[in-house]
């Protein structure tokens, strides 16, 4: 579990997975809201 300040938008913006009707995606990193050296093991 991870809890996100911003909640989903950040969630979003950080590239962790998103359902969508389409399917599960992952967007691109935003360097604004994380660097891009941090990665998940989500």
């Amino acid at each position: 579990m991870k809890e996100m300040i911003g909640g989903f938008e950040y969630w979003a913006r950080e590239g962790l997975p998103v359902e969508r009707a389409a399917g599960v995606t992952r967007g691109v990193l935003d360097p604004l809201v994380a660097p891009p050296s941090m990665s998940c093991a989500c």
